[in-house]
């Protein structure tokens, strides 16, 4: 049943992508397919839940039927043989030692993860205590608003772990209501998906070993690999926040719509995970606002920030209109200066990202010196990459200066838990800048012609 489940999920996931991107690589549309694929069947199992059609395995497979029906018929209207798989030049492999070898180095180490993310069971406090247990209690009473809602709590902080957005709690109930025992199954499979789809994104600008390269690299990063392993919401978070990005990207290059329905949906699917990804639509605010300038289009961004923002507001009135609570608890209201506060949480903030080698390992360092090195063309050229990871940085580690410490615990506490580990939406993004800025790519370029000799 839970191999089933995993193929509803990558069913509606695959035919919505051919219904609007079928001239996409088939890495792009494989690798998102579950992330798309669940994510939307758990928004529409929301909606279901709403008007009292209980969260099930049965509510699972109507809303796969919905879906995939809803995608076929408009993919049927835009492309009558959309539903024919069609091999591309983009698709092709070369087949050398380099691809062979980085191949094989990827599949050890997922193999290695994966048998320890599905070996040991959910051990996180945070989880135990909050995403995991909410997925259980979806899964068993078929609802988003499970009975330990009624119970009377004094502050938003002591339910804090409920009133996250229920993406990644929906996704274990998906699977305990399947019969897992492990509901870290859903973790793997997007991260498996996110392996995938960054491969096949990198493949618009890399050849195939060059793209395994920097898949590799980002994948390994230490604290975020370890993630694979637990029960957190961080590192899905994460991957739909830089896939998201890495999507809008080559949008702006290539005015694909394809990339830029993709990059919608996979941004409101990370409001749907945590709601402190609003920084990231801020920066995409930012990003369309440069954009005008060049395209002077305002309707697609008007509607991207638009259902970005509604997400987080369909969730942040579920929660206050259900519970009471209220995730806005957590922060001074007003806008403040503490010289000393500020110059302590950024200066601890850099030193998490570049005072140690054991929390990311070689990212942040490579990322400042491609970034050092590219400067004169960053400026110039206003780099969307490095405009929307700098933009996001400050706003993201500026939420924890608005932070009410008095109310939600230490400064060192918060930092080294769940700042630590909001990093990792940084993280491919970085890597992504540094495989395709302008020097790296003119020496991969070199670097090919001579290894093709």
């Amino acid at each position: 049943m839970i191999f089933v489940a995993i193929i509803f999920s990558i069913i509606t996931g695959y035919v919505f992508l051919q219904s609007f991107a079928s001239s996409l690589n088939i890495y792009i549309k494989v690798g998102l397919s579950f992330i798309i694929g669940i994510g939307l069947q758990t928004f529409l199992m929301f909606i279901f839940s709403l008007v009292g059609f209980p969260f099930s395995g049965l509510s699972a497979l109507v809303a796969s039927i919905v879906l995939v029906a809803v995608s076929a018929v408009w993919g049927m209207k835009n492309d009558k043989n959309f539903y024919k798989p069609q091999i591309l030049s983009s698709d092709k492999i070369q087949f050398t030692f380099a691809w062979f070898l980085l191949s094989g180095l990827i599949i050890y180490l997922l193999y290695a993860i994966v048998s320890k993310a599905l070996y040991w069971p959910i051990a996180e406090y945070d989880s135990m205590t909050g995403y995991d247990l909410m997925g259980k209690m979806i899964a068993k009473e078929g609802t988003f608003k499970p009975s330990i809602f009624s119970y009377p709590y004094q502050r938003s902080y002591d339910v804090a772990r409920f009133i996250y957005p229920p993406l990644v709690a929906s996704g274990f109930g998906y699977f305990y209501t399947f019969g897992a025992d492990n509901a870290k199954i859903y973790i793997v499979c997007l991260f498996l998906g996110f392996v995938i789809s960054f491969y096949g994104l990198l493949r618009n600008s890399l050849n195939d070993s060059f793209a395994l390269f920097f898949t590799l690299l980002a994948m390994i990063t230490p604290e975020m690999f370890s993630h694979v392993s637990l029960g957190l919401t961080n590192l899905p978070n994460a991957i739909y926040t830089s896939l998201s990005f890495i999507a809008i990207f080559y949008y702006f290059q290539s005015r694909d719509n394809s990339y830029f329905i993709i990059s919608l949906v996979l941004m409101a699917l990370s409001m749907w995970s945590r709601s402190d990804s609003i920084v990231f639509v801020a920066g995409y605010g930012l990003l369309f606002l440069i954009d005008f300038f060049k395209s002077k289009q305002w309707l697609k961004p008007g509607i991207y920030l638009f259902v970005c923002f509604s997400v987080f507001m369909i969730w942040t009135l579920f929660v206050k209109i259900n519970i009471g609570a209220n995730s806005s608890e957590f922060f001074v209201k007003k806008l403040f200066w503490d010289g000393d506060k500020f110059t302590e949480i950024f200066s601890k903030a850099f030193g998490m990202m570049l005072g140690s080698g054991t929390l990311y390992g070689l990212t942040f360092y490579v990322f400042v010196v491609f970034l050092a090195l590219n400067i004169v063309d960053v400026v110039l050229a206003v780099n969307k990459i490095v405009v929307f990871a700098i933009t996001t940085w400050v706003l993201y580690t500026l939420l924890y200066y608005q932070i009410d410490y008095s109310y939600a615990g230490s400064i060192d506490a918060y930092l080294n838990a769940s700042y630590k580990r909001g990093l990792f939406n940084f993280v491919p993004l970085a890597w992504f800048f540094v495989a395709v800025n302008p020097l790296s790519a003119k020496w991969l370029q070199k670097l090919e012609a001579w290894y093709k000799k």
